[in-house]
């Protein structure tokens, strides 16, 4: 029996699941030939086989017959359902897909819509079907340039995604079914995708990563679907920076894909096109550019020339050609990208755009100077029609103009009301009491605009506006027994997007000298925003006037400006008596708001300064504490004087902290630029409060007062005092986190300078236009450079603005902006650096980062103080006179004397004549090997620039700003910073400890002895048990190159067991010596010593005394090793240890009283016992003299002067005494010896080094 169209369908179905799209198709093809002949066209089962034949042929990158089949499919089932059914609607998806994969974007948008619409309608907002559809229509959006649009749709999309995947199984669910774990898969990949088109690429990785491991799970490997997981992961990695990763995402991807559908696919090549993508991130520019070829090769085969993914791909690849300096060959691939862009997707488009500058660009590199102007221009124009469009009208609506309106009524305790243009006063009974008399009461409506002065005079005029008149009644400071209510009509639109939180009342009550005090009664009041009326309730008669705040201003913001605001206090004195130990006590004054003063937790907390003065021995004896009589206003200063009985004076000056000067207390940066994002992500405020921020460009405080205004609204429900809040929300905070660096407030003075400059122009002139233009485009251009090096890049890296949006450090608009900025292409260059100042501003905010610098053991020889300091003296000058090439010079200096004091091989002459010559780039490279840290190799790639700098220098010295001068300045300085000798950059001492003498060590700094050529060291051992100390020490220096470990040397000499001389009677001429039996019956012979002559001459002996060839000292290895140092003493305390090194001596010398050297010191016992250590005299260069007496070195002796002085009643006695530290060791027969002791005036840091004996 044959196959039905039912079973041909049923295997369709299974392979398409599987993957197999080409078995897959020839099922469909044969159900869909069954189903005409049997059942005719217009039938449901036939429109089910057009549609599923579409899909697939979608599947396989055939679009063009796939857009025919689902036409078809389309046709039919409209005939049958209508057009209100779920299969019409499917129809309608999947054509918009097609539609879209062939890159007809306004067809695709309708059909989409059209989809979306019935599945609202039909299925509501909640299914997975909607969510796909809206998914369509926004990425349709996006496609056409419409970026709200579509990202209106993918938040709708994924808010229903979301929704769906609550409660879904995972992968690790046993119970769940693979239909269950299908639909999980897919609803986590689409949220995977709606995510990454939002930005939101960490959530998207998450979300891709559990659609990959389902996926995995059902399909395994080698499936279509997994592939897609796998492209998608590597894009959202690439997005993320994550690039080795992106890479290994995507050729996984395309291994499979290849696998699938072969080379001639169009996800094959976009598998290509992101290969590409990342292998020029990677600056892998040879493979990148086969890549994209590929890329480029297949889009033309399969979707043809005039497709959005074709040019694309001749965007990347005329990108990758201008990285290999192929520029007529990148100008050829831009102008193509171009063109078909321009024929596609308009002229309006932003991908059309950017082609256009690109082009230009290149061009430009080219001397193509009408073909650049005319691409730039295209640019240029496509943005400035964007933002016409996008720009809206913000011009506020003030009311209308009207005159001043009064009305009057005489009221008693009955009540009454009053009413005028439609507001209302109403005076509840009671309100007067019975036996007052009635009161003539009056309302007058006055204008806003004669009170326009109080919002303007305090900077208020973008932050408020009236929406009423201001009302005032009178009698003036009446107070009712019960409260008042005035009715106020509010002028608002009716379509402004405004909230009712938005409306602010202010209660004005007359004050002397004329003034009102403003208070805030919005709390007083109800809004009814259908009838816009607002409803007061006051007891005392005055003026009340209402605003509409525009921004994110506080009310008691609003009215801190607009009044005096009263800041209540306590003021506490303490007393300390000092008697006897002083002649005077002690007055304490302690100033804080009334608040704090009564809060528990700051007068019991150890750091608030009354429980330090109480710990101090002050006592309290008087509290100021009244908080409605004592006020401070505003900025005013509080000022007391204490006047003692004997005449003498005490000052002090108090005033309110506001929060921003709290903060930066509190952080301890106080008048520093900040990188005020880190603080933003502290408190969990959201982007827009980043946004806002930013624009305040011009000042750190007035950007850390939005932040703080915005942070402040979200505590106003909480019973905390704000000030405790914000202390405890940022008290673990690092300012190191915020904190700019040097170099990088340079960049922000510079830039805000100059923008202050430009804004503030009132006037139009060419002249001035061109000066402008220069100033920004250089300005820009090397801060961009240095931004780019302070993130690691190459000094000469061609599109700075494109790195730093690749590094995620601009974003792509402002990036674009700084490219025109740079080649001086930008239509309104003044206008288009104040809208990309405070992003710019951020940027070096986030990248100039304050750090710790470095130190790196790299063998510099450095410049000593004096000469250093009077570098310094003489970069300064130049700096103060502005004489760029005196600087010049100076660097020179600096940059000759480091390489003569490092100099090992080269000529001298040779250096001088760099200097001479102005070389800083010869004498920088000369050096190279030094910068090793992060930040010296920052320094050199400046270097660079600036040597790069000289010859338009010596063209043009007035070329030179001042905005430069300060730039090399600060280069010079960080030159002679790192020119400054460090000995930490030579020598490194260490300590190390055996396993069982657990101790505490500190450290001193490394110093060095100039004259001795000596470095030192102290430590600090705190011994803790009584047991035996050892420790291991050695130095590491950095010589000739490499770095060398100095210590002592040991020496490991196996003995055959046929010599049987007893080694005990055998004096062997080393510190110390180490005898063991090995398991073969061999001795182990190691010998230890500071010396390494030492021990060969040992070897020597031994050799001579046994004859045992294998103890020549060409056979037997010499090794550095730690000198090892015991404890003298078994108490417990702190013990101290002083190492010093001679340069270029062959060990290091311990100094100390409580530690003493095991390869050094002389032993009593000169015995060797089996397995027992010894120590033996160290000897000199000729161990013995011509007796055949041992003699230890003198110079391990030491003489010391000490000298004080007493004095006894009338009798002054002086003490001086000579101490010789160490002794002479002398063994033999005849021990009669006459030795010259060492000098009295060598020091400490010389005995010890190892100097050759000399005999008298």
């Amino acid at each position: 029996m044959g196959m039905t169209d039912d079973d041909y369908d049923a295997l369709a179905l299974k392979y398409y699941r599987r993957g197999d799209f080409s078995t897959s198709l020839k099922y469909t093809r044969c159900a869909l030939e069954l189903r005409t002949s049997l059942l005719g066209e217009v039938h449901p089962k036939t429109a089910d086989s057009y549609h599923l034949l579409g899909v697939t042929l979608h599947s396989m990158g055939d679009f063009a017959p796939a857009l025919r089949s689902d036409i078809r499919a389309l046709e039919i089932r409209r005939k049958i359902f209508g057009e209100e059914h779920l299969k019409t609607a499917e129809s309608y998806y999947s054509v918009g897909v097609t539609q879209h994969s062939l890159g007809n974007f306004l067809s695709a948008l309708e059909s989409s819509t059209l989809a979306l619409n019935m599945r609202l309608k039909l299925l509501g907002n909640k299914h997975w079907q909607t969510a796909e559809s809206y998914y369509s229509v926004g990425a349709t959006h996006s496609s056409l340039g419409d970026f709200i649009a579509a990202y209106d749709s993918n938040r709708r999309a994924l808010e229903i995604s979301l929704k769906l995947l609550e409660g879904k199984p995972t992968k690790d669910d046993s119970s769940t079914g693979p239909t269950q774990l299908v639909s999980t898969a897919n609803n986590y990949y689409s949220v995977g995708i709606i995510q990454h088109s939002q930005g939101d690429f960490s959530s998207a990785l998450e979300s891709i990563k559990r659609s990959l491991e389902i996926r995995l799970k059902l399909y395994g490997e080698h499936h279509s679907k997994t592939a897609d997981s796998y492209y998608s992961l590597g894009v959202t990695q690439f997005s993320l920076g994550n690039v080795q990763l992106a890479l290994s995402s995507n050729e996984r991807a395309l291994e499979i894909r290849q696998r699938l559908f072969g080379e001639d696919h169009p996800k094959v090549a976009d598998c290509f096109y992101l290969l590409g993508l990342v292998q020029q991130d990677k600056g892998q520019f040879s493979f990148a550019l086969s890549s994209s070829n590929s890329s480029l090769s297949i889009r033309r085969k399969v979707l043809g020339e005039e497709h959005p993914k074709t040019a694309d791909s001749y965007y990347l690849l005329g990108v990758i050609q201008h990285y290999l300096r192929d520029f007529v060959a990148a100008v050829e691939s831009k102008k193509t990208a171009s063109e078909i862009r321009e024929r596609l997707e308009g002229k309006e488009h932003p991908k059309t755009a950017e082609s256009s500058f690109s082009l230009g660009v290149r061009q430009h590199r080219l001397k193509d100077s009408d073909a650049a102007l005319e691409s730039k221009k295209r640019a240029s124009y496509i943005g400035l029609q964007q933002s016409s469009g996008a720009q809206q009208n913000s011009d506020q609506r003030f009311l209308s103009s009207r005159a001043n309106v009064e009305a009057d009524k005489s009221i008693d305790y009955r009540g009454g009301f009053l009413v005028l243009n439609g507001f209302q006063l109403v005076c509840p009974c009671g309100a007067i009491g019975r036996t007052d008399d009635s009161v003539s009461i009056k309302i007058a409506l006055e204008e806003p605009s004669t009170h326009c002065d109080m919002i303007v005079a305090n900077g208020l005029e973008n932050d408020v506006m009236f929406i009423a008149p201001v009302i005032n009644l009178q009698p003036n400071g009446h107070v009712f027994n019960k409260p008042v209510f005035v009715t106020i009509k509010l002028d608002i639109d009716s379509d402004s997007d405004s909230s009712p939180d938005d409306v602010l009342t202010l209660h004005g009550t007359q004050a002397g000298g004329g003034k009102i005090i403003w208070e805030n009664v919005t709390s007083e009041s109800n809004l009814d925003t259908e009838k816009k009326e607002l409803k007061v309730e006051i007891k005392t008669f005055s003026r009340i006037a209402t605003f509409l705040r525009l921004t994110s201003i506080l009310a008691k913001d609003v009215v801190t400006r607009v009044n005096l605001l009263g800041f209540s206090y306590t003021l506490t004195m303490l007393f300390k008596d000092n008697h006897p130990r002083a002649p005077f006590a002690e007055l304490a004054l302690a100033f804080m708001s009334h608040d704090i003063y009564h809060e528990k937790c700051y007068r019991e907390n150890p750091s608030s300064v009354l429980v330090k003065l109480k710990s101090d021995g002050f006592e309290e004896f008087l509290s100021i504490d009244k908080p409605e009589s004592h006020l401070i206003y505003n900025s005013e200063i509080l000022k007391i004087v204490v006047e003692g009985q004997h005449g003498h004076f005490l000052t002090a000056a108090f005033c309110e902290l506001d929060r921003c000067r709290f903060v930066r207390r509190l952080l301890r940066i106080e008048g520093s630029i900040l990188n005020l994002l880190p603080i933003t992500q502290k408190l969990e405020l959201p982007n827009e409060v980043v946004h806002e921020a930013i624009q305040c460009w011009l000042d750190d405080d007035e950007q850390l007062k939005t932040i703080l205004q915005h942070w402040s609204m979200e505590q106003d429900d909480r019973e905390n005092d704000e000030l405790v809040t914000l202390r405890d929300a940022l008290q673990e905070f690092n300012p190191e986190d915020v904190e700019v660096d040097e170099r990088g407030k340079m960049h922000i003075n510079h830039l805000r300078e100059l923008a202050c400059d430009i804004h503030g122009l009132k006037r139009k002139d060419h002249h001035l236009k061109e000066y402008f233009t220069k100033e920004i485009g250089n300005l820009c251009d090397s801060i961009l450079k240095d931004c780019c090096i302070e993130i690691d890049a190459d000094a000469y890296t061609e599109n700075c603005p494109r790195f730093l949006f690749f590094h995620k450090r601009v974003t792509e608009d402002v990036a674009i902006k700084l490219e025109q900025i740079c080649s001086f292409s930008a239509r309104s260059i003044e206008k288009d650096f104040l809208n990309v100042v405070p992003f710019l501003i951020q940027a070096v905010k986030e990248i100039f980062r304050q750090s710790e610098d470095e130190v790196i053991q790299n063998g510099l020889k450095g410049l000593h103080t004096e000469i250093v300091q009077q570098h310094e003296a003489d970069v300064l000058k130049a700096f103060q006179n502005e004489d760029i090439l005196r600087l010049v010079y100076e660097v020179c200096k600096v940059l000759q004397n480091l390489c003569l004091n490092n100099c090992e091989k080269y000529s001298c002459e040779l250096i001088e004549r760099w200097s001479d010559s102005l070389g800083i780039w010869n004498m920088s490279e000369f050096l190279k090997a030094f910068f090793q840290s992060r930040q010296e190799n920052k320094l050199f790639k400046r270097l660079q620039l600036f040597s790069r700098s000289l010859k338009r220098f010596s063209a043009d010295i007035r070329s030179v700003r001042k905005k430069e001068m300060r730039f090399f300045y600060d280069v010079s300085q960080s030159l002679i910073r790192f020119a400054t000798f460090d000995p930490r950059k030579l020598v490194r001492f260490e300590v190390t400890f055996s396993d069982s003498s657990p101790v505490t060590c500190y450290s001193g700094a490394l110093k060095y002895d100039k004259p001795h050529d000596t470095y030192y060291q102290h430590f600090w051992i705190e011994k803790e048990h009584e047991s035996k100390l050892q420790l291991g020490t050695l130095a590491h220096v950095h010589l000739d190159g490499k770095i060398r470990q100095v210590g002592a040397f040991k020496c490991v000499v196996l003995l055959p067991a046929s010599i049987t001389k007893d080694l005990n009677s055998w004096q062997i001429p080393v510190a110390r010596v180490k005898i063991e039996l090995t398991d073969s019956g061999s001795k182990r012979l190691v010998l230890y010593s500071t010396r390494r002559e030492s021990i060969s001459e040992a070897l020597r002996l031994l050799q001579r005394e046994f004859g045992y060839e294998e103890l020549r000292e060409q056979a037997a290895e010499i090794t550095s090793c730690h000198l090892d140092v015991r404890c003298t003493t078994e108490a417990l305390g702190v013990m101290r240890l002083r190492l010093s090194y001679k340069w270029r001596s062959e060990a290091i010398f311990v100094d100390s009283n409580d530690f003493v050297a095991i390869a050094e010191a002389a032993a009593k016992d000169c015995t060797a016992q089996i397995g027992v250590e010894i120590a033996l005299p160290s000897t000199a260069r000729s161990p013995c003299d011509q007796n055949g007496n041992f003699v230890m070195d003198p110079s391990t002796t030491e003489i010391i002067n000490s000298y004080a002085r007493q004095t006894f009643g009338s009798v002054e006695v002086h003490l001086h005494q000579t101490i010789q530290k160490g002794h002479v060791c002398v063994t033999g027969n005849n021990t009669s010896l006459h030795m010259k002791m060492p000098e009295t005036h060598q020091s400490m840091v010389q005995s010890g080094l190892c100097t050759p004996f000399q005999k008298p």
